[in-house]
């Protein structure tokens, strides 16, 4: 009998994998969908919110720093909520003056909330709901790969309740869209490698389209795809490699006009410097080892277990030797260049010239999905292969600890106020922050601090809250303490040293840590 036919056998036998799967995906949208109010709305969902009203960060500072105070409710209406005076092009605009975030997301954000709404829980509704269509899009690739319902079962689950897919999910960004693309494209291009209509491939094109415009990273995606088919191809069906390379090259077309646009920003624009400043700085290289077991460690649970993060990245390497030794080439050439090709593009460039591209989590998730692909094939295999009881125990126990490891991080998660998804050294103390000023009477706050930074804690303040935003240099008003009750917030040195000087307040410490700060300012 086939290995193929023992799997459909099993399949039939093993009713139990069923009602798992439906336990397993009940929870897993559950935690999607819950609690989408509770964390905090962080700077990259507060930049969202600015794009899809169709300002720019340049023109929100140009209007607000150095300007008359502003209450918070003015500061949401004009800025965070799509209004009549910004239309539709002026957020296509703003996209491509940030052009290293593809505009479908964004676009379709726009539409979103204004046909739902524009509050936190609201915003990243439309990404929950898209992160829904990776269970039937990884279920599809897993049979067009491995013809295998118990291994397409298998990854669902692990999907289901993975920390990273449940965090990206609830993240007002175009995280959910790019998997779900990922998933649809690379099933789409083993669909039309197998049927070779000319419908297969114009739809594998539009899929391509589709990722290019919803995440810039995409182009590794293609790039891996490319590889694949070249390898399959090159010795067996040049037929199939024209087809594929007709279809790609007419979705790249496609793309070439974003691709001008970026690289006018590139050109162009001091943000595109600040990026590659920030994603080239510096850490060590016990660091950087550091990140990657813990990038590999949320896959399958949240919490940092130290050294101990090094038995998942065992247990994963291991999964992707398995797939290597034992699957057909067409199998593991498929995960292995899905994944190689995002690690390679993000790693070597950390080795060689040094930078922290490979430890932001967000950028690897083409290398999490091909781990899971792995680990559901060998998990799977072992269980269908497993002659002794005992052996398949021992893999349903490891299925089930896995599954159990992401159900206690999502029901963790859920109760919490902020994640590692959302840089939790500063947004853990936004809570707080945020009370203390509410708490005030009148409340006036001053801050010369990241403008995105500000528009997220904004979001927990009350709509009468004042704000005065600064640039310096610049002279500062007298300060009226019988009027409000005033704060410093994220204010630079420079800015405190003016207002000691120059109005003689003392500053009394809420929160002082090198990510965050906030002073309540009292007159001498």
């Amino acid at each position: 009998m086939t290995i193929r036919a023992r799997f459909w056998q099993n399949w039939q036998q093993w009713n139990w994998w069923r009602l798992l799967l439906i336990i397993v995906l009940a929870l897993g949208i559950c935690f999607r969908l819950v609690n989408l109010d509770r964390k905090v709305y962080w700077e990259d969902e507060a930049a969202t919110s600015l794009r899809i009203s169709g300002y720019s960060k340049i023109e929100f500072v140009e209007q607000t720093y150095n300007a008359p105070p502003i209450t918070v409710g003015e500061l949401r209406q004009k800025y965070l909520t799509p209004n009549p005076s910004k239309n539709l092009g002026d957020t296509l605009q703003v996209l491509m003056g940030k052009a290293e975030h593809t505009p479908l997301y964004y676009l379709l954000a726009r539409f979103w909330a204004q046909l739902v709404g524009s509050s936190p829980a609201e915003m990243r509704l439309l990404p929950a709901l898209i992160s829904l269509w990776a269970f039937p899009a990884m279920y599809w690739l897993c049979l067009e790969l491995f013809a295998s319902p118990l291994i397409a079962a298998i990854a669902v689950a692990l999907i289901a309740v993975s920390p990273l897919h449940i965090l990206y999910a609830q993240e007002a960004r175009q995280y959910s869209l790019w998997i779900v693309t990922i998933l649809v494209s690379t099933a789409q291009l083993l669909r039309a490698l197998h049927v070779q209509t000319k419908a297969s491939w114009i739809i594998y094109a539009l899929t391509v389209i589709w990722g290019l415009y919803s995440h810039l990273f995409y182009l590794f995606i293609a790039l891996s795809h490319g590889i694949y088919v070249l390898i399959l191809t090159i010795k067996r069906s040049t037929h199939q490699l024209v087809n594929y390379l007709v279809a790609s090259t007419a979705a790249l077309g496609a793309f070439i006009p974003w691709l001008l646009a970026l690289f006018n920003y590139a050109n162009t624009s001091p943000y595109w410097q600040s990026i590659n400043k920030a994603l080239g700085r510096e850490i060590s290289l016990l660091e950087l080892l550091d990140r990657w077991l813990r990038n590999v460690n949320r896959i399958f649970h949240d919490a940092d277990l130290g050294l101990a993060n090094l038995i998942l990245f065992l247990f994963a390497a291991g999964a992707i030797y398995f797939v290597c030794r034992h699957a057909p080439p067409q199998i593991w050439w498929l995960i292995l260049t899905l994944f190689g090709v995002t690690a390679l593009v993000l790693v070597l460039p950390d080795l060689i010239i040094g930078g922290q591209r490979s430890v932001r989590t967000r950028y690897l998730i083409p290398c999490a999905l091909s781990i899971q692909l792995a680990v559901a094939y060998l998990i799977a295999i072992q269980l269908t292969i497993s002659q002794r009881i005992w052996q398949q125990r021992i893999w349903r126990l490891v299925l089930t600890v896995l599954i159990l490891a992401g159900v206690v991080s999502g029901a963790i998660t859920a109760q919490a106020e902020s994640a590692w998804s959302k840089d939790i050294n500063t947004t853990k103390y936004y809570p707080r922050m945020a009370r203390a000023i509410n708490a005030a009477g009148a409340p006036l706050v001053i801050t010369d601090g990241e403008e995105t930074n500000i528009l997220s804690l904004t979001y927990l303040l009350n709509p009468e809250v004042k704000i005065q935003f600064l640039k310096l240099p610049h002279p500062i008003s007298p300060l009226d303490f019988r009027a409000n009750q005033i704060f410093l917030l994220d204010a630079s040195q420079e800015l405190r040293n003016q207002l000691q000087q120059e109005q003689h307040i003392t500053l009394d410490a809420i929160v002082d840590t090198r990510k965050a700060n906030l002073w309540l300012v009292k007159g001498s």
